[in-house]
């Protein structure tokens, strides 16, 4: 899922806090690609930690312009992670849902 992969639009939904750590192991490979544009996590159960993790990991990607988070139980240090990310320059995105958490 590097610069060179073609993916534009990734969901991934009703995720249960056993994929944690690969959640982690998502926000690397999704780092360098330059074409992912709308990510879609609602309805997830991810522990806190993995998902701060996955938010630190992304920061290099700047491709995202859509972005739902409804539904995950947003904890404050992941909401930390995720304005880390839309506070970088260059940035791109234009829609941040966050409802229902």
């Amino acid at each position: 899922m590097d610069q060179f992969c073609n993916i534009r639009y990734l969901t991934l939904e009703n995720l249960q806090p056993d994929i944690s750590l690969n959640i982690e192991i998502l926000g690397e490979a999704l780092a360098e690609n330059k074409r992912l544009e709308v990510l879609v996590l609602r309805d997830n159960k991810i522990k806190w930690v993995p998902y701060q993790n996955f938010w630190t990991a992304i920061l290099p990607n700047r491709s995202l312009q859509k972005v739902n988070l409804r539904k995950t139980d947003l904890s404050d240090r992941v909401l930390e992670k995720i304005a880390k990310y839309i506070e970088q320059e260059s940035i791109q995105l234009a829609d941040l849902d966050m409802s229902n958490n």
